[in-house]
């Protein structure tokens, strides 16, 4: 009979550590406290709490902070008269939301360390939709949303499932009273300080050939520094800023074909050939992840996107007679600095060697980054450009130590690098590119 093992899993920085299966021994791994707690409509643990709402929305709330965000999480449908190079709704639109729609809401302590909340509907949307209107046949469309909570943690993971079966649309989460006057997303090279409301608001009367409206896209996340909320998403997502402080995810946006002429949107011309895509109707099943965070610090945000990126990976191997030559633990890389992330870890294109490239996340100035690397596997060559040329190494030091024992050793005194490097004065949203040899000794 095979069984699956869940456990709280510590793996500093870059690297492995190995637990141990036994029969009959008590497990250390999991001796942090157990505060998991559901009611009827709520999950929570010592941190968070998130309580369902008859409606099939949620309230999250920060028990540390006195922070809160209610009423979040609808579903919203609308009418899309565009083509795969726009957005645009019909002239008469008609736009439905979850919440008018019976909600089925279930609770489950799915052991001691972890919680679920899941929400589903079958909302009644409209088939299909033209540049006029939306037709009056309607279909139903599936909506599953699981929310989960562990005992230590400070956000909430949501699954978004949506079964598709409608032509010309657009589906949304909807986040209300998300920002204030300007929120922060991150762009391809760092965060982006965005304005709720664009600075033209009617630019089809000013003879622009489209309308302008605050449509984004974002990387990983978006924040707003007054409500403190931060949304981490998986894959490049669009987004909206509604009656300027309600923000709208988009999860689908279908059409029926490459290019169409008048629009409401963009009038005139189209902006392809006219030709029928149906594969970008989008009919099926679709899953979206999503993370949110209610945060004190803002320095959260960057550990917190890096962790929800890149999961820890588990391996289950048959315990050997030997236990072989590889320790039980191991670091290779790791980063001391909150607000300072690991953008790309790859092997030299032009010899044996690692390219580690880390990345200022912050708007601010870091006047010391600290970094760790494994000595015993690899030594600090040089600081190099994106070609893997060399560049000055002046604004970084590296930790040595003497190896010591006394006078009367002939060796007394030997320098040897400790594997600590430090970088001065990194730059906001600045990454270097690190050079490291392998160290012949380890292989």
């Amino acid at each position: 009979t095979r069984k699956k093992i869940k456990f709280f899993a510590e793996v500093k920085g870059v690297g492995y550590r190995t637990y141990y299966i036994e029969e009959g021994k008590a497990s250390s791994a999991n001796a942090a406290s157990t505060d998991i707690n559901t009611s009827e409509n709520s999950i929570e643990n010592n941190t968070i709490k998130i309580i369902a709402n008859i409606d099939g929305t949620v309230s999250y709330y920060n028990k540390s902070s006195k922070t809160k965000i209610q009423n979040v999480l609808n579903i919203l449908d609308e009418g899309n008269a565009g083509d795969s190079y726009d957005y645009s709704p019909p002239r008469k639109d008609n736009v439905i939301d979850s919440r008018n729609f019976e909600s089925e809401i279930k609770i489950e302590k799915i052991n001691d360390f972890e919680a679920e909340m899941k929400i589903s509907k079958v909302m009644e949307v409209n088939k299909n939709t033209d540049d006029t209107e939306r037709s009056n046949k309607m279909v139903a469309m599936k909506i599953n949303m699981v929310i989960k909570i562990n005992t230590n943690s400070r956000y909430f993971d949501l699954d978004v499932s949506v079964d598709n079966q409608a032509n010309n649309h657009r589906v949304s989460l909807y986040i209300p009273n998300f920002t204030t006057t300007m929120h922060f997303r991150e762009g391809s090279f760092g965060d982006v300080k965005t304005s709720n409301v664009v600075d033209y608001q009617n630019t089809l009367d000013m003879g622009w050939k489209e309308l302008c409206y605050p449509i984004y896209p974002t990387q990983r996340y978006v924040y707003d520094i007054d409500s403190k909320l931060a949304v981490f998403n998986k894959g490049i997502q669009s987004y909206e800023i509604m009656k300027e402080n309600d923000l709208k995810i988009h999860l689908l946006t279908t059409m029926d074909y490459m290019g169409k002429k008048d629009l409401l949107y963009r009038p005139g011309r189209r902006s392809g050939a006219k030709i029928y895509t149906p594969d970008s109707l989008l009919i099926g099943k679709h899953e979206f992840n999503f993370r949110f965070l209610l945060f004190d610090d803002k320095n959260e945000i960057y550990s917190t996107s890096d962790q929800f990126q890149t999961n820890l990976f588990g391996q289950y191997f048959h315990k050997p007679n030997s236990r072989g030559f590889m320790s039980d633990e191991l670091t290779a890389f790791s980063i001391l600095n909150k607000s300072v992330s690991t953008s790309a870890l790859m092997k030299s294109q032009f010899e044996d060697g690692i390219i580690w490239r880390v990345k200022n996340m912050s708007n601010d100035v870091i006047d010391s980054v600290g970094l760790k690397y494994n000595s015993n596997l690899y030594e600090f060559d040089t600081e190099v450009n994106l070609l893997e040329e060399k560049r000055p190494n002046d604004r970084i030091s590296e930790e040595m130590t003497a190896d010591y024992i006394g006078e009367e050793y002939e060796g007394s005194g030997e320098l040897f690098k400790t594997g600590k490097l430090t970088i001065h004065d990194l730059k906001p949203n600045e990454f270097i590119n690190l050079k490291f040899k392998i160290n012949k000794l380890s292989i």
